[in-house]
C-alpha cells in the first residue's frame, strides 16, 4: 500500500537526485572593463577570455586580474587561439597574422618568443590559410602543437624554437591523447594522427571525445534537422581498428551549438531562442542531466570545459562563472528510488 508518506520520500529522494546533479557556481570574476569575450581557456589556476583583439588572465583562486595584453599591431594579429602550458608559465596565443604564434609569460603577459612559419610555402600558401586555428601544448610544457589549413600540424620545440612538420592535416580544435603520441583533430571530419610518423584514421563526423584512457573515441553527428528539432547521433569508435564499439540512438538537442566535454561524459547545448541557457545533457543517451540558467541581462558569449571535464566555464559577455559539474557524470537520468513505507 502506497501512502502519503511514501509520495513524500518519492518527493523528498527525487528532489536530493536532483540538487545533487546541479551545477554548483564556486566563483564569479568581473572584468572591470566593458568587454565582450569571445572565447575563453582554463587551466587548474588560471582562466583566460580573449576577443579578436585583446587577451585577459585571470588568477582562478584569488580572482584577481594577471595581465592584460594587447597585440602591438590588433589589425594585423587578431588573437584567433590561445592555450596556458600544463605548469601554467606560458600562455601561446595564435592570431589571424598569417605564420605567426606568440609565447607570453603567464605571469606578466610579456613575449618571450616568437614562433614562425611564415617561411613555409605551397600550393595553398594564402596568407589566410596560415591562420592558426588551434594550439595546444604538450604535458612537458616545453614543447607545442599548432594546427592551420596550411600547413596543417606542426610540432615546436619551445626552448630552441625548431619546428617540424607532422601532417598537411589540421583542424578547428585538437586534443592529445593521453600517451602524447596521437592528437585527435576535428576539420570537416575527425582525425587521429600520429605525432611520430603523421599517419592519420579518418572519421565521419564534427565534434568527438577522447575516452577509455585513449582506447576509443566518442563522436557525436549531426543527422538532420526535422522542423526546430536538431538531430544528433552519438557513437563510440575503437581506436586501433576504427570499428565501431557502440552506436547510440539519436536525439534531439534543440539547438545546433552543442559542445562535447573533453571525456565525452557530457554534451551541452546553447539555446537559440533563450541565449542564457545551457542544456548539460549526458555523453551516451543525450538524455537531459540538468539546464542552468543565467538571470544576467547579458547573453552567453563563450562556454568552456575544464581539462579534466570537472568544471564548465560560463562567460557572459565580460563576466565568468566557474560550475562545479564533476556531480553529473555520476547522475543516471531518471534514476528516481521507490521507498515504500506502509504505516
Amino acid at each position: 500500500m502506497i501512502t502519503k508518506f511514501t509520495f513524500l520520500l518519492i518527493f523528498v529522494f527525487a528532489n536530493s537526485i536532483l540538487s545533487f546533479s546541479s551545477p554548483t557556481l564556486l566563483r564569479t570574476i568581473q572584468d572591470t572593463e566593458d568587454v565582450s569575450y569571445t572565447s575563453a581557456i582554463y587551466s587548474e589556476n588560471k582562466v583566460a577570455l580573449f576577443n579578436g583583439s585583446l587577451l585577459k588572465v585571470w588568477n582562478t583562486q584569488t580572482n584577481k586580474q594577471v595581465f592584460k595584453y594587447i597585440p602591438s599591431q590588433p589589425q594585423d594579429f587578431l588573437i584567433s587561439s590561445a592555450a596556458i602550458s600544463p605548469d601554467e608559465k606560458l600562455v601561446a596565443i595564435g592570431g589571424f597574422k598569417p605564420g605567426i604564434i606568440l609565447l607570453l609569460n603567464a605571469e606578466t603577459g610579456t613575449p618571450v618568443r616568437e614562433l614562425d612559419f611564415t617561411d613555409i610555402v605551397g600550393y595553398n600558401a594564402d596568407p589566410h590559410y596560415k591562420r592558426v586555428h588551434a594550439i595546444t601544448f604538450l604535458p612537458d610544457s616545453k614543447s607545442l602543437l599548432s594546427s592551420s589549413s596550411f600547413p596543417g600540424l606542426l610540432h615546436w620545440n619551445l626552448e630552441t624554437g625548431e619546428r617540424r612538420h607532422v601532417s598537411s592535416l589540421g583542424g578547428a580544435n585538437i586534443r592529445l591523447f593521453p600517451d602524447a603520441k596521437k592528437v585527435l583533430a576535428d576539420s570537416s571530419n575527425i582525425y587521429i594522427i600520429s605525432l611520430i610518423d603523421g599517419s592519420f584514421k579518418e572519421f565521419e563526423g564534427s565534434s568527438a571525445a577522447i575516452i577509455n584512457s585513449g582506447d576509443s573515441i566518442r563522436m557525436v553527428n549531426y543527422v538532420g534537422t526535422l522542423g526546430r528539432d536538431y538531430k544528433f547521433q552519438i557513437t563510440d569508435f575503437d581506436v586501433q581498428n576504427g570499428e565501431v564499439i557502440q552506436r547510440y540512438e539519436p536525439f534531439d538537442a534543440g539547438t545546433p551549438h552543442i559542445r562535447v566535454s573533453p571525456d565525452g561524459s557530457i554534451i551541452t547545448g546553447l539555446s537559440e531562442t533563450t541565449p542564457r541557457l545551457l542544456t548539460f545533457r549526458d555523453g551516451r543517451s543525450g538524455a537531459v542531466l540538468n539546464q542552468l540558467q543565467r538571470e544576467s541581462a547579458k547573453p552567453i558569449t563563450a562556454f568552456t570545459f575544464s581539462p579534466d571535464s570537472r568544471k564548465a566555464i560560463v562567460v557572459l559577455e565580460n563576466k565568468v562563472e566557474i560550475f562545479d559539474i564533476s556531480s553529473l557524470t555520476s547522475h543516471v537520468p531518471g534514476a528516481v528510488e521507490l521507498i515504500n513505507y506502509e504505516n
